[in-house]
């Protein structure tokens, strides 16, 4: 699938209290953590599809009869929001599909070679903090659980 900058991205959370806040209805910056840098952040592509095809598209990734842990919630921003991110002057996060995996929803948000570099070093986590301030935070209907 060609990603078109209009497109909304989600992030699955299943963490309430670490990655999101119901209460104050924010996704927080552990949300886009990386689990392993410098491996990419796993997102879907879920322009197009109704609340329902959602939650379904998620379940195949969170079955929590396979590993306990069911989606509560997600974090949703355009590709052109994640392409405006700036990581460190001149290098901006990117959005590619990963259609080797055989879902053409799935998507990774790529930090530039350079920025990890600087990351290691660092521990810079400004762009972490943008992704999350720009998301909404969309709840899990209580009748899907």
């Amino acid at each position: 699938m060609h990603l078109e900058d209009f497109h909304v991205l989600a992030r699955w959370l299943k963490d309430k209290g670490r990655q999101f806040s119901e209460s104050q209805n924010r996704v927080k910056i552990t949300a886009f953590m990386h689990p392993k840098p410098p491996s990419p952040l796993s997102v879907h592509n879920i322009s197009g599809l109704s609340e329902e095809q959602i939650w379904h598209e998620c379940a195949k990734h969170y079955d929590p009869r396979l590993n306990g842990q069911i989606a509560k919630a997600r974090a949703e921003l355009t590709i052109e929001t994640v392409r405006g991110i700036e990581c460190v002057e001149g290098e901006n996060l990117d959005v590619v599909s990963c259609p080797e995996d055989g879902n053409d929803l799935h998507c990774h948000i790529e930090v530039p070679e350079k920025v990890l570099q600087v990351l290691e070093l660092s521990k810079e986590t400004t762009y972490l903090r943008e992704l999350s301030e720009k998301s909404s935070l969309c709840m899990r209907p209580r009748d899907l659980y």
